[in-house]
């Protein structure tokens, strides 16, 4: 039922659900409109069931009422409401200003060599 290029689009899906038809193309070395109705035919048959979000269990904890709450990457404290800072192809949550500059900084320095 499966054949080459549908077990190629699925194992590049499990890897980043979030490519794009084109990039899926380009890597598969077939054409868009071709990936996009094999796409959806493994969907309507049931093959691709949905996609999703995988978390960083270690940064992502609830709190007592059940919302999720972020572990700030510089103090470790717990904040609902995270700002984000995008580092050697990664984010990375902080619980405010003072902690996101402070790791933006030394960040900074490492990369200078000082």
């Amino acid at each position: 039922m499966l054949d080459a290029l549908d077990r190629d689009l699925l194992r590049l899906l499990q890897e980043d659900a979030r490519l794009s038809h084109r990039e899926l193309a380009r890597r598969t070395c077939s054409t868009q409109p071709t990936v996009t109705a094999r796409i959806r035919r493994m969907e309507d048959a049931g093959i691709i069931q949905g996609y999703t979000v995988r978390l960083d269990a270690a940064a992502f904890t609830p709190d007592p009422a059940g919302a999720v709450q972020v572990v700030c990457h510089w103090c470790r404290r717990r904040t609902g409401d995270p700002l984000w800072l995008r580092l050697d192809g990664h984010d990375h949550p902080f619980c405010c200003t003072t902690c996101h500059r402070a790791y933006h900084d030394k960040h900074a320095r490492l990369s200078e060599g000082l």
